[in-house]
């Protein structure tokens, strides 16, 4: 008896915890649609793994999910991008941003005002 009480639990537990997955999933994804300037498509693409995300759309997804400086390297080394450097101008404002959780719009003015590509 208490056997199919505990797999009733357990599996109740992992019903719930799917259920959890599943929303902190969908706010992720909702979050990077709302906040980046990436286009819809390419998005689903990169999501889906039928797109080689671009560098410049891994770096803004990691300002949008507040993703570290050492995450972020490590994702744009995963997809065979160049990774963050202090040497490049535009690079050491990105990671200032990142440091500092800057929003993509505060990030572009910053690289803009430096006459420098936005992302």
């Amino acid at each position: 008896m208490w056997k199919k009480e505990w797999y009733q639990k357990l599996k109740r537990i992992h019903v719930d915890y799917l259920q959890d997955r599943e929303k902190v999933y969908y706010l992720v994804v909702k979050k990077l649609y709302n906040e980046t300037k990436i286009d819809e498509n390419t998005l689903n693409g990169i999501l889906n793994g039928k797109i080689q995300p671009q560098r410049d759309d891994l770096i803004q997804m990691s300002l949008v999910l507040n993703i570290d400086l050492k995450k972020t390297n490590f994702m744009l080394s995963l997809a065979e991008c160049e990774t963050l450097s202090y040497k490049e101008s535009r690079d050491s404002l990105i990671i200032c941003a990142i440091k500092n959780h800057y929003s993509i719009n505060k990030t572009n003015m910053m690289l803009s005002t430096c006459n420098l590509i936005k992302i």
